[in-house]
């Protein structure tokens, strides 16, 4: 935050997607980090990632508002309102954001997220283990331990600066903690999303033994 009152936005972007990339665990954090986001691209008149980070303060808070003193002074405003609109929306109000009720508090949650699926069958995180600890595994769900790369269904991921991994609808992690995992045979569809950039959708049908290699740039131009 003191990088964006410094006119460093350059520094500020970085610092802020540092950040969510390690895990804030509170959600008001979060909707904060995602906010200078948010004013920062809206600085750099990057409007749609502006908006895109304004919504995802939103997803992080649902009473998430800006003060009445930065919607007026800032280039913002137009892109917070929309988001605004749309978040209202999706909570059922028809009032304005003060008037929604606080979300409960979320769990606090370390880097990796919990794996729940049959088809993922194994994933390398390159974070501590202790961070990663879980219970041990079952049939089906395995969790975020460093494993030797094997051979087999490898997906192995190459992402700049980082983005949150989807397979078949359910989070799995981080990039670029998260480097690789193993899928089941199959068509299965992997999604990378970076707040503010397109998110990159591939469908991949895993063969028995072939490794695929997913690279994506999300701020090539």
């Amino acid at each position: 935050m003191a990088l964006f009152d410094a006119h460093n936005l350059p520094v500020a972007e970085r610092a802020l997607q540092t950040a969510l990339f390690l895990g804030l665990s509170d959600g008001q954090e979060r909707a904060s980090a995602h906010k200078y986001l948010a004013l920062v691209y809206c600085s750099n008149g990057e409007w749609a990632r502006c908006e895109a980070a304004f919504d995802a303060a939103f997803e992080a808070r649902p009473s998430f508002q800006l003060e009445a003193r930065e919607i007026a002074d800032g280039p913002w405003r137009d892109a917070y309102l929309r988001s605004l609109a749309r978040s209202t929306r999706l909570c059922g109000h028809t009032g304005a954001g003060p008037h929604r009720p606080p979300p409960a508090p979320a769990p606090a949650q370390a880097v990796g997220f919990a794996l729940k699926s049959s088809v993922i069958v194994g994933v390398d995180a390159l974070v501590p283990t202790t961070v990663l600890r879980s219970p041990r595994p079952t049939a089906a769900a395995l969790p975020f331990e460093p494993s030797p790369l094997q051979f087999g269904n490898n997906v192995r991921l190459r992402v700049t600066p980082w983005a949150y991994v989807q397979v078949d609808g359910k989070r799995v992690g981080v990039t670029p903690a998260l480097t690789q995992f193993k899928l089941t045979p199959g068509p299965h569809t992997i999604e990378l999303h970076n707040p503010g950039f397109d998110t990159l959708r591939k469908v991949v049908r895993m063969p028995q033994d072939a490794p695929v290699l997913i690279s994506h740039d999300f701020e090539a131009r």
